[in-house]
């Protein structure tokens, strides 16, 4: 009915406010991927929820974050070959929506094999896109047979994006930090002097 309805959408918005919150709290990338798999795993009532980061170059993906209702977290830093895995490969590279049901015949043979290796009846995979880029892509799994509808999916997408948003953010953090510390490092174990020349030669 509408009252129940209205309480979903109300408790949805709560869980989306409170993982945008906490993943502005730090910029600690495991952390943030953590809040966010575990507000996609909430939002979505959803059985497992997997983050993994896209390697265009070598035709790659990696596990950065793994929730599994069986068995708790499981191991990050898992590479698989999307030559293997048709399906997934158009998630990234032409940015679909990838929905594929255990039981039907119509789906991919390698995805199907998977998703009874991981004890899973449905998966819903979609990209993560920063600044129009893909960076990576993010794997809901239910545990029983499961079409997941279009609101659940424009809120899986945000959340998505989130992520991707919150990975980039993290990752150049890090970056001018290392260079920072690079450059104290030096600074502080030279006994010579040191001139420092800006861009327009001042």
């Amino acid at each position: 009915n509408l009252y129940e309805e209205v309480q979903e959408r109300l408790r949805e918005q709560s869980l989306l406010y409170r993982a945008a919150s906490d993943a502005a709290s730090t910029l600690e990338i495991q952390h943030l991927l953590e809040i966010l798999s575990r507000a996609l795993q909430q939002v979505l009532n959803a059985g497992g929820v997997t983050i993994s980061d896209w390697d265009p170059a070598n035709d790659n993906v990696t596990t950065l974050v793994a929730l599994d209702s069986h068995t708790g977290n499981e191991d990050v830093g898992e590479v698989y070959r999307l030559a293997e895995y048709p399906a997934t490969r158009s998630v990234l590279e032409q940015r679909a929506v990838l929905t594929i049901q255990r039981d039907d015949p119509q789906a991919d043979a390698q995805e199907r094999a998977l998703l009874a290796e991981l004890g899973y009846a449905s998966l819903l995979a979609l990209p993560m896109i920063a600044a129009d880029r893909v960076v990576g892509m993010v794997e809901i799994y239910a545990t029983l047979p499961r079409a997941f509808d279009q609101h659940e999916i424009q809120l899986a997408q945000t959340l998505a994006n989130q992520a991707a948003i919150a990975i980039e953010n993290a990752r150049l953090f890090r970056r001018v930090t290392e260079g920072r510390d690079r450059l104290a490092a030096v600074l502080n174990s030279t006994r010579e002097g040191v001139l420092m020349i800006d861009a327009e030669g001042r």
